[in-house]
């Protein structure tokens, strides 16, 4: 057999033309600093930024097109290789030990140590027949380690001493994971979307994953943080992810901090209680592979955004404070639209901050306000001393 696949039509005539746009759009980026009629706003330390960033776009770029026009996989009579711009892989059919899929790419895996694993990307034309070619010749990786976990998990003691215990557990657990991701889903989604009652939403964002912890600890390793694909353990990723999520975006979006120093520690101390939890006696995390470490860095990631919400929603809330007035001069109005919207306007000095400073306020209050007008700030000390205010017309 001897067939060759290039990219997808499509995907091709994409590549070919957003490359040139790239390319284009990064070389004016790198030049326009050294153009003296357009940097004569631009401080010299973006440069520091914006050159590695062009260079790095426009490389992008070049390879991005390059790739696209003689990039190709190749299945040939004894052997199968890919070819780019950063690099040739190959392997022998006798080489190979089986292969692996995700969403974006087909990850042919080699039974030689030295050897280097073939990645083909299914944005290929023919992803399809190659996936189903090398199907009926050889294993499915993701699969089969599945299919040893699951062996593993009805072998372990940790979970029953006989089959029938450790399969009533491994059910218990799938259903418990199901009922936390739900929870999960749902408060995280309410807490975010639509949080009415405010204080009932939070503390239920507050409160799910801080459930998460002693589930996992619970079931020892049998419930997982991280969900793999085709993994037969079930996870609770969802249950702890968007509700600390939803926490976190909420402190952003309903409070304005005047100083977040005294956040810093507290926050940290939470992400690394909740972590040390969690990795303690965790068979998920004791192999101390790429996939653990992964795993770890994530879930403390979120557990520090945990730690920041739920340190301001409790500082703010709960402020009871007796607030000073000061009042500010809107000096100017401005909407950044990405994902999200946001809505910002920039206030002469006031009280003790010193300089003019962008406030991100609600769409309603952006529209009710205009440039010149005065607006009230109602200053509060916190309930954790950390400083916060609010705007009113």
């Amino acid at each position: 057999m001897l067939k060759e696949y290039k990219l997808g039509h499509g995907w091709k005539v994409f590549a070919i033309i957003f490359s040139p746009l790239l390319i284009a759009l990064f070389g004016m980026l790198l030049v326009m600093p050294f153009i003296p009629a357009l940097n004569d706003n631009l401080s010299p330390s973006i440069l520091w930024f914006s050159v590695p960033l062009s260079l790095g776009m426009m490389f992008l770029g070049v390879v991005t097109l390059r790739d696209a026009i003689k990039g190709k996989f190749v299945i040939d009579f004894d052997r199968l290789y890919n070819l780019s711009t950063l690099g040739n892989r190959e392997l022998l059919f006798t080489e190979i030990k089986g292969y692996r899929t995700d969403d974006k790419y087909i990850y042919i895996e080699p039974n030689v140590q030295h050897l280097k694993k073939v990645k083909v990307t299914k944005y290929i034309s023919g992803a399809v027949e190659i996936e189903r070619w090398l199907a009926e010749r050889y294993p499915d990786l993701d699969q089969l380690k599945a299919e040893e976990e699951k062996e593993a998990i009805f072998a372990n003691n940790d979970f029953g001493f006989s089959f029938e215990e450790r399969t009533v557990k491994f059910n218990q657990a799938s259903s418990v994971a199901k009922i936390l991701n739900v929870i999960g889903g749902l408060t995280g989604a309410w807490t975010l979307f639509f949080p009415n009652p405010y204080k009932i939403a939070l503390w239920c964002a507050i409160a799910v994953p801080l459930i998460c912890i002693p589930v996992i600890k619970y079931y020892k390793g049998l419930i997982r943080i991280d969900k793999r694909k085709d993994s037969p353990y079930p996870s609770i990723f969802i249950a702890f992810l968007l509700p600390c999520v939803a926490v976190f975006l909420r402190a952003l979006l309903d409070y304005n901090i005047f100083d977040h120093s005294k956040i810093w520690i507290p926050m940290f101390v939470i992400a690394l209680v909740m972590t040390a939890i969690v990795c303690l006696k965790n068979a998920e995390l004791q192999s101390g592979g790429k996939k653990a470490i992964g795993t770890i860095v994530v879930f403390t990631l979120f557990s520090l955004a945990y730690g920041f919400g739920s340190i301001i929603f409790l500082n703010c809330y709960y402020d009871q404070s007796t607030p000073k007035m000061f009042h500010s001069k809107i000096l100017s109005k401005r909407i950044r639209s990405g994902k999200t919207t946001s809505y910002y306007l920039e206030l002469e000095p006031w009280g003790e901050r010193k300089t003019a400073e962008d406030v991100d306020v609600s769409k309603d209050f952006y529209f009710e306000v205009n440039e010149s007008d005065t607006v009230n700030i109602y200053f509060m000390k916190g309930k954790f001393d950390i400083p916060w205010f609010e705007l009113s017309k």
